[in-house]
This record gives structure tokens, C-alpha cells and sequence, in this order.
């Protein structure tokens, strides 16, 4: 992030001295450029825990979005402390604590722009610190055998998907059954891989598993901190209604015929994704509430998410996620320029200059 943030500043300066270098009459003063402010500690703790230690601070109540507060007083939630893991993570405020409300919304061409939304929205089982250090995420901690040879991984008793089931190590088994199934769409990866060779996944108690590889893998954790389609786990009371280990032949059958497709690894591949199937039970910030085709693909706040601010405040702030479906570059530019949008990953780096001055 530093990195892109500094090659672009100086790419938009280095033009401007090529231009001024060039040209016979004084150029126009440049528009001025926000200072760029880099945190620099980590943006959570893995725990309330950890925060608790480090900070000598505590947090002895949650407290949720007005929505949700209404929601559980019409009795169609549970509270927030039984929607909230044992262990949440806290988020630190960079700024300050932030209010709920509003919308973040941003262009994007289509369901086949899926990448463009994974990057907002999905949620690592690790993520890699400001120094490159793998660190727990979705899941409270993990272990490394030897030289990486073997992972233990303990996830956060009570976790919920966003319809409220519980995420389990059966959810992560069920990830890894179909990871390495090579007959679906999207087979196993290198990084699951030492030597050719794949992994052997063991469940050792509700909420701790184990994957022990062929030799040392040390680069394991690194690769899944960066790789978009690392989730380790997957809503296995919803998916499991599609994989014939699962259900008998004769209701795979009668579920293909009434979902139009030809074998159950194409529906598999369908159901499972994770932008583009609305009704696929989620563990983000954000779950979908319309039609990825929709004029507007808009995302909701996920009641069941599991990430704090310092003053126990459940996250999100932000009550919708919006997708606004555009197809034209110029377009996506101009509603960038207007404020009609925050973000889009199809604004181009000679835009800079003019989204810099619009700003």
C-alpha cells in the first residue's frame, strides 16, 4: 500500500516536471494534494483479549447499529451479545470512533467483475501485518509445526454465519473436501500443494482443525494472507444439499433438473460463489440483499459480523455496501468526479491528476 501510494505521487510529479520542462510560458499552479497519513501500528487485535492486555482498556459491552437494535426489540434477532463470537476482534479507530449510517458506494461492470467486490469484501483466515507477518483473522490463532510442515488452526467459538448457524471445524473440512476435489471448477492451488502432493486435513475438536502437508511449507501462511480465493471454510449446511456425499442420487438429481444444470459440480460451483449468489450464507462485513445483475447490487450490514471498534461498537458502520452497475469507463469517471461514488477499481492512473483537483 505505501509502496503504490508513493510510485503514484511520484508519477504524478515526475509528469509535472516533464510538462513544465517543456513548455515555453509558465504552467498553471498544480492543485494542491492531501497529505498522505500512514498508520503506523496494526489495524486490529485478534481479540478482545489481546486489545485488553495491550491497551489496559476493557470492553464490558457491545453496542450495534439503530437498525439492528430495532430489530432485536421486534424480536426478529437475538441480542448482540449472543450474535457476537466468545472472541471478537477489535479494529482500531484510525481517526476516531465512527458513527453509524450511509452508504459506500462504488462502480462496477457487471457480475463478471466479481474481483472488484472480493477485494471490499472478503475477509482472510490470516492477513499480513504492516510488516509482512502473517496474523489471525477470521480465526483467533494458529500454530506452526516445525518448518511449516503442519498448522493448527483455532477458530472463534460462537461465530455465526450471517444467517446465524454456527461456523464450525466441519466447515472448515468441508472447505478443504472441496478445494481438493479436482474434478470441480476450481481445483487446489500450488500453495496447497508440497511436491505434487496434498494435504491431510484433521478435525480435532468443534473448533480447531489441523493440515498437515506432505514437507514443509513454509511459505504457507504468507500465500493465504494474499490469496483472494483462500477462505477455509464454507457454510457446509448450505452447500452440502449439492454434493452427492451429502444427499442421495435421487434428490441431486431432482436438485439439478429444477436448477438447470447439467452435473452437480457446475451447480457446486454456482451455489458456492461468494459474490455473486445472494442466497450463499456469508461471514463478511457486508451480505447481499438484491440481484448481482440489479441496476444496483447492494450489500447489507452483516448482523453477525464479528469485528468491534475500541468502545465494543459492532462493525460495520456503514448500513449498505452498493454496487452500481456501470459499463462505461468515461461514465465511471464522471461519477467519481461528481461524488456520486467513493471507489471504483476502473479508474485509470492518467485520471489521477483531475480525480486529485475534483477531489
Amino acid at each position: 500500500m505505501r509502496r503504490t501510494l508513493f510510485l503514484m505521487l511520484s508519477m504524478f510529479a515526475v509528469g509535472s516536471l516533464l510538462y513544465a520542462a517543456g513548455a515555453a510560458e509558465e504552467p498553471e499552479p498544480e492543485p494542491e494534494i492531501a497529505e498522505v497519513v500512514f498508520m503506523d501500528e496494526n489495524v486490529q487485535w485478534t481479540t478482545i483479549s489481546e486489545y485488553e492486555a495491550d491497551t489496559g482498556r476493557s470492553i464490558d459491552r457491545f453496542n450495534e447499529a439503530p437498525g439492528l437494535a430495532e430489530m432485536v426489540e421486534a424480536g426478529e434477532l437475538p441480542p448482540v451479545e449472543e450474535r457476537m463470537p466468545d472472541q471478537p476482534a477489535v479494529m482500531r479507530a484510525p481517526e476516531e470512533i465512527g458513527q453509524y449510517g450511509g452508504s459506500f458506494r462504488r462502480a462496477w461492470t457487471g457480475p463478471a467483475d466479481h474481483w472488484g467486490l472480493r477485494h471490499h469484501l472478503r475477509e482472510t483466515p490470516v492477513y499480513l501485518d504492516l510488516n509482512g507477518v502473517a496474523q489471525p483473522n477470521l480465526f483467533k490463532d494458529f500454530e506452526v509445526i516445525g518448518d511449516g510442515d503442519a498448522f493448527i488452526f483455532h477458530m472463534r467459538e460462537g461465530l455465526r454465519w450471517s444467517d446465524g448457524e454456527l461456523m464450525t471445524s466441519a466447515d472448515a473440512a468441508f472447505w478443504w473436501e472441496l478445494k481438493l476435489d479436482e474434478t470441480l471448477y476450481h481445483p487446489h492451488r500450488d500453495e496447497y500443494l508440497v511436491g505434487g502432493e496434498k494435504p491431510e486435513i484433521t478435525v480435532i475438536d468443534e473448533y480447531t482443525w489441523r493440515i498437515d502437508f506432505p514437507g514443509p511449507n513454509p511459505l504457507f501462511l504468507d500465500a493465504v494472507g494474499l490469496e483472494g480465493r483462500a477462505d477455509f471454510v464454507a457454510p457446509k449446511h448450505y452447500l452440502d444439499q449439492f454434493h452427492p456425499n451429502y444427499v442421495s442420487e435421487a434428490e441431486l438429481e431432482q436438485t439439478l433438473e429444477e436448477r438447470g444444470y447439467d452435473d452437480w459440480q457446475s451447480l457446486m460451483d454456482a451455489e458456492y460463489q461468494i459474490v455473486t449468489n445472494p442466497d450463499r450464507p456469508y461471514h463478511f462485513a457486508f451480505r447481499p440483499v438484491t440481484d448481482p445483475s440489479d441496476s444496483e447490487y447492494r450489500w447489507e450490514r452483516n448482523p453477525y459480523y464479528w469485528k468491534v471498534d475500541e468502545e465494543g461498537n459492532q462493525l460495520p458502520y456503514v448500513d449498505y455496501f452498493v454496487a452500481e452497475y456501470v459499463t462505461e469507463s468515461e461514465l465511471i469517471l464522471s461519477l467519481a468526479l461528481g461524488g456520486e461514488i467513493s471507489q471504483s477499481r476502473h479508474l485509470a492512473i492518467e485520471d489521477w491528476a483531475m480525480l486529485m483537483e475534483g477531489q
